[in-house]
């Protein structure tokens, strides 16, 4: 049988392969597949033709802190240089902030999609790959990361409800040992976390091991958190610093 994952590479073009080289064999396994590959022709459709793009820049802009605009097409993008290692905080406050749009989120943050100049702003160029998470899962997603920065675990296990991945049935130690293996993720030293790409992949992989343990079936929206997150980690390896994570949480999901 051709697994989930090889089906669906096809629809995807080459530039983009790369992402989802971080989504992990298991995955496929508890992720809704068949709603990924129906809506497949219209993620190659946004991505082909820019379609989306411009409203969505619209719902995002009041959002975004004053460091980064939307690159336009009489600016210097091609001639700017790769962020710094510095601006990975920046990433990190996008990728938060995203959070906040219930109209969509772009979910390419590699390097191809930033530039900087000088003393500017960081230049962002987003790229045809974006998607509307279901409204529920983007706020679970919020408490999530909200509950655990916060030091609010009531918060993090409705997040956690919320997103899919514990039911009302587990018991308290099931319960723990989803928050244990989503924590080894997320967690670290909050305030000094490097990102490495390995990591991520093997922390997910364990995670999507027990949730086909447990016969948990994950909504399609589980997919593109892991090309969205996928693109950060690339970006942060990249630039290879440690960065505050929760003061660019706060900083990001702050009004």
């Amino acid at each position: 049988m051709i697994s989930p994952k090889l089906l669906f590479s096809p629809f995807i073009p080459a530039d983009f392969r790369p992402l989802l080289s971080c989504v992990t064999p298991s995955a496929f396994r508890v992720i809704e597949w068949q709603k990924i590959l129906a809506f497949a022709p219209t993620l190659v459709k946004r991505i082909t033709t820019g379609e989306g793009q411009e409203a969505l820049k619209g719902e995002l802009r009041p959002l975004l802190k004053k460091n980064i605009v939307f690159s336009g097409d009489g600016d210097n993008f091609a001639r700017g240089a790769s962020l710094r290692p510095a601006d990975g905080s920046s990433m990190l406050g996008l990728y938060f902030a995203q959070f906040k749009c219930d109209a969509g989120i772009f979910l390419d943050l590699r390097t191809s999609c930033f530039k900087t100049s000088n003393e500017g702003p960081i230049l962002w160029r987003p790229n045809g790959l974006w998607i509307r998470l279901d409204t529920e899962f983007r706020k679970g997603m919020l408490s999530v990361y909200e509950g655990y920065y916060l030091n609010q675990p009531t918060l993090l296990r409705q997040g956690l409800k919320k997103v899919g991945l514990i039911r009302d049935d587990f018991s308290p130690a099931l319960v723990s040992e989803v928050e244990n293996m989503l924590l080894s993720h997320i967690g670290g030293d909050a305030s000094s976390q490097k990102f490495e790409v390995a990591h991520f992949t093997q922390s997910f992989e364990k995670l999507f091991q027990f949730l086909v343990k447990e016969k948990i079936v994950l909504p399609p929206d589980f997919l593109y958190l892991g090309l969205y997150l996928g693109g950060l980690y690339m970006h942060l390896e990249a630039l290879g610093e440690a960065y505050d994570v929760r003061s660019a949480f706060l900083d990001g999901v702050e009004n």
